[in-house]
């Protein structure tokens, strides 16, 4: 049957994961947009009893999968077609299983919040009170109100830190008013050493390199709760529903 993955560890599946992965790393570069993603409307979505596969609609005998990254944003928004239709995801040749340690940081919403509420161009969220058993995550956000003649949009930056962690989750968002509807949002992992850690945690200044990797990009209407679920998604984060939490604004 088309669109079908063979059982998992049959004969016929070991078959079909050599040649599906030989076929994936042969696509041309083309098929991806400049940051290395595939548009998600370039992809055919078949639900499965418990969750879904996705084939390429160019040629739909290769089936890819959202990466460890881009996987709970693509979970997202493959409930909305349009959401679907306006995302490019990074993608593998097939689903695989991770995990990683959690994380404990503040509410994002709330934190959004605030710094657009009080006028904040760059402040650090984080937990007042340290736990040694845990990873305490950092959130650094970045807000900047371009000319009035480029519409007046208003930039969002936000980055994720756990010490003693090389990754960083970093968001970019823009909005007229970030109340109704944002334009363009985007998620990337960067892995810092750090020098670079300090540097970006003191003047928010988006480093970009070598390690930079973006996972995920939508374009267009994209509702205000849409977008923060998604970051929701995205940040590795559990969050502490006390709200119990510290704001430093930085000086620009």
């Amino acid at each position: 049957m088309a669109h079908e993955i063979p059982k998992w560890g049959s004969r016929e599946w070991c078959q079909f994961v050599r040649q599906n992965s030989a076929a994936f790393d042969a696509l041309p570069s083309d098929t991806y947009t400049k940051d290395g993603l595939l548009r998600c409307k370039d992809l055919i979505r078949v639900q499965t009893n418990h969750s879904y596969t996705l084939w390429l609609r160019q040629d739909d005998r290769i089936s890819v999968a959202a990466n460890s990254y881009s996987a709970p944003v693509a979970d997202y928004i493959s409930r909305d077609p349009n959401l679907w239709d306006s995302a490019a995801i990074r993608v593998v040749s097939g689903r695989g299983i991770s995990g990683r340690a959690l994380m404990f940081g503040v509410p994002l919403q709330r934190a959004v919040g605030i710094a657009l509420r009080e006028g904040f161009i760059k402040c650090e969220f984080y937990l007042p009170d340290q736990e040694d058993d845990v990873y305490s995550a950092t959130l650094l956000f970045h807000v900047n109100k371009r000319k009035e003649s480029n519409d007046s949009i208003i930039e969002l930056q936000v980055w994720q830190y756990c010490p003693g962690l090389s990754e960083v989750f970093y968001v970019h968002a823009e909005s007229t008013d970030f109340v109704t509807n944002v334009s363009h949002l985007d998620g990337a992992i960067i892995h810092f050493d750090p020098v670079d850690v300090v540097h970006l945690f003191r003047f928010c200044d988006k480093i970009k390199g070598n390690d930079y990797e973006k996972q995920f990009r939508l374009d267009g209407e994209i509702p205000i709760q849409d977008m923060l679920n998604i970051v929701s998604a995205y940040l590795p984060v559990t969050e502490l529903v006390d709200e119990a939490f510290q704001v430093c604004e930085r000086a620009t």
